[in-house]
């Protein structure tokens, strides 16, 4: 299609008319302007397929034709398929006429009869919306080409605050599929709350009423159309057009959940090691302070022979003394700073073989259950560690069922999403009260414990904390009030 000059020269204009003599006469006149004319013809169907041999400039389309096809159908098929501008003509100038002429594609209308002025405005102004609207499409493809390359959830909106573009992360995002929320407004398809779930200001609406960037920081949510509450954060910023005016919006959001998390685990772990080394250095201390007391413990108790009741109060404080000595051993444990030299060890030889010490720790009125894997790994690790961490979880679960419950342990070799190596598995699971929420998060620390004072130390899961992380191992848990608490612990296979 020429671009400069006489904006009629060398055009391809294929006629589509039913009256052969009004036909001839509009060939001439197009001949006169300077027009090439591509063909005439009077059907839709002849129209459709010389439009696609000879992909004319522009399209003069009688409504009314021979055959079953009338010239807007015909129109709808040539713009649809080869993005060609059509000026309809008619003699016709009714409401419902005119209403089904507007479509994509229409770029003109006359009424017959014109005048050859009348015709070269029409087709002149035709051409002019026709690349008018190519360029607004073909910004709208490269916006839509920046949008679609971006790795956040990114969506365009117009000055009114309709939804133009949208990329795939925003589609996943918030669960709207593109070509449902285009036209939809923004706030109907991106609804972001404060931490409390308070709905807040829609970012597009206010980066358009302020023309300004919008941030989205801190503990903010996106609810999106499954009614699921997302953590995000991003930015809105205004589109401006050559006056500086906003013409629209964009908003970029991205998905900090696995971000969060990766950041609640850090502050764990470094809390726990922070606990570790306080505990640690605890141990240490009060082991030297054992070391006299139970040293002349011993010789209190040999220096009484022969003075009972001196010898039994003595021997007392040797009692004692061995009771701290071993939770000072539980506190090293956690700690991480006890020298310990491993094994490969087989983890089901190690559960049938406490078995029958489980059984008595967990009392008559429970039920013990071994589902062991015969392919299972061998680890690295000690036989008594791995001893104290199955009694110490049996004896947590206990507490958990009072009275009657089931306790179940299982083996298996198994992965964890997003480390590699292989990894075997100790399940614990019991049939217990379960673990509040707000409980959950602490039962790892030492000296927590939900029992009254004087009916627990609080060092049971620690120990068993301590004693899988030393094994770089961790320890998963799954519970809720009512259904139980299920212990997961992983140790690398050997």
């Amino acid at each position: 299609m020429p671009k400069n000059g006489d904006l009629s020269k060398l055009w391809r204009v294929l006629v589509v008319e039913d009256e052969a003599l009004i036909a001839e006469e509009l060939q001439d006149r197009l001949v006169r302007m300077g027009c090439q004319v591509a063909g005439v013809v009077d059907t839709g169907v002849a129209a459709i397929e010389l439009a696609r041999e000879t992909r004319p400039d522009l399209v003069l389309m009688d409504i009314r034709l021979k055959g079953p096809m009338d010239g807007i159908e015909a129109a709808q098929q040539i713009f649809r398929r080869f993005d060609t501008p059509i000026v309809f003509l008619t003699a016709h100038s009714d409401q419902a006429t005119f209403q089904r002429t507007q479509m994509d594609g229409t770029f003109g209308y006359l009424l017959k009869p014109f005048h050859a002025r009348d015709l070269s405005v029409a087709m002149a102004m035709a051409v002019s919306r026709f690349r008018m609207d190519q360029r607004v499409r073909e910004s709208e493809h490269t916006h839509a080409a920046i949008v679609n390359s971006i790795a956040d959830a990114a969506l365009v909106a117009d000055a009114h605050g309709r939804i133009r573009i949208m990329n795939r992360s925003a589609e996943s995002l918030t669960g709207w599929e593109s070509p449902e929320a285009v036209g939809r407004h923004v706030e109907h398809v991106l609804q972001i709350a404060d931490k409390s779930g308070l709905q807040m200001e829609n970012p597009a609406v206010q980066a358009l009423r302020d023309n300004s960037v919008c941030p989205l920081m801190g503990q903010l949510l996106l609810l999106n159309r499954q009614g699921n509450a997302i953590p995000v954060e991003g930015h809105a910023a205004p589109i401006l057009d050559w006056t500086g005016k906003p013409n629209g919006a964009i908003v970029i959001l991205r998905d900090v959940t696995e971000r969060l998390s990766l950041e609640e685990e850090l502050r764990e772990a470094q809390k726990m090691q922070a606990l570790g080394q306080l505990a640690g250095g605890v141990a240490h201390d009060f082991n030297n302070f054992l070391t006299v007391i139970n040293g002349y413990g011993d010789m209190l108790v040999q220096g009484l022979a022969g003075q009972p009741e001196l010898q039994q109060k003595a021997d007392q404080i040797r009692v004692a003394g061995s009771a701290a000595a071993a939770l000072t051993d539980q506190l090293l444990a956690f700690s991480q700073q006890r020298a310990i030299q491993s094994e490969i060890v087989d983890l089901n030889k190690i559960v049938n073989d406490c078995r029958d010490i489980l059984k008595q720790l967990l009392g008559d009125g429970s039920a013990l259950e071994l589902d062991l894997a015969s392919d299972l790994h061998p680890v690295m690790a000690t036989v008594t560690g791995m001893q104290q961490v199955l009694v110490n979880l049996t004896v947590n679960a206990r507490d958990a069922m009072p009275g009657r419950g089931r306790l179940v342990i299982r083996t298996a070799n198994a992965s964890r999403p997003g480390h590699g190596g292989r990894y075997v598995r100790i399940t614990v699971e019991d049939s217990g009260a379960g673990i509040p929420p707000e409980v959950l998060p602490k039962i790892f620390e030492p000296f927590f414990t939900t029992k009254p004072v004087g009916e627990g130390t609080g060092l049971g899961l620690a120990t068993v904390y301590g004693i899988v992380k030393q094994r770089e191992g961790w320890v998963d848990v799954e519970s809720a009030p009512g259904r139980g608490a299920t212990f997961h612990v992983y140790l690398p296979a050997a």
